[in-house]
């Protein structure tokens, strides 16, 4: 096939494109039929190909939720499934063995870093 100059796209050529590769037919052929190179026939399908997909996905996405929209949900979330919560132990809540035990591993340690560096 001749060497060809690109020329914009007509709205036509994108919808006979889209049929054509829809029916399953090569990129030969598709290109024969359009009067345009193979590579320029598979990079505009591309184009389209992702052009389809974001505009589905801008039709798809749900619009932002405020913060007292987000706040009502969690609450709501939270009552619907309580053990699913996340919880939080603070310092003055965990056990007096615990903490024992962390001071005590937390020195043990300190004696061995202290044993190995000197």
């Amino acid at each position: 096939m001749p060497r060809q100059l690109r020329q914009p796209w007509k709205p036509e050529e994108d919808e006979n494109l889209l049929a054509l590769v829809k029916a399953g037919k090569s990129w030969v052929l598709i290109s024969a039929k359009l009067e345009r190179t193979i590579d320029h026939v598979q990079s505009r399908h591309g184009i389209l190909r992702r052009r389809r997909l974001t505009e589905g996905k801008n039709q798809m996405t749900k619009p932002k939720r405020t913060a007292e929209q987000q706040v009502a949900d969690e609450a709501e979330r939270r009552a619907l499934h309580p053990l699913t919560s996340r919880q939080k132990i603070s310092d003055s809540q965990a056990e007096p063995e615990f903490e024992e035990n962390y001071k005590r591993l937390k020195a043990d340690r300190q004696a061995r870093e202290a044993k190995l560096k000197g």
